[in-house]
């Protein structure tokens, strides 16, 4: 991508919706599962609440695009970032960081 040479990952928060072919009405995100250099995060449905809260949404999300973009898939742990949000109440479920299995695996990922 031009402009963005020597980043490995490139994260872009864009301040609007998101939506994907394949059934799903909208996504808070996308990152090609697994050597993807690109991930996109999408704050429309982020909002609500302290600023706080909308700042940790965007985190989670960041993260669990990020995780994709290194390889993993969706994690069955709602506590972790790697669980699939369906809603705004998923990913506000979940924390802001990998269970120990994803951990691992990501370590692995990057070795």
């Amino acid at each position: 991508m031009r402009g963005y040479e020597g980043f490995d990952k490139i994260v872009l928060v864009i301040n609007d919706d998101g939506y994907v072919e394949g059934g799903l009405n909208f996504v808070f995100g996308v990152a090609k599962i697994g050597g993807g250099a690109l991930a996109l995060v999408f704050t429309k449905r982020l909002r609500g609440g302290e600023q706080s809260l909308y700042h940790l949404r965007i985190l989670k999300e960041v993260l669990h695009e990020l995780g994709h973009s290194f390889g993993l898939d969706h994690c069955t742990d709602p506590k972790c970032v790697m669980y699939f949000s369906n809603t705004i109440e998923d990913t506000d479920r979940k924390g802001p960081g990998y269970c120990q299995r994803c951990m691992a695996r990501l370590r692995s990922l990057l070795r």
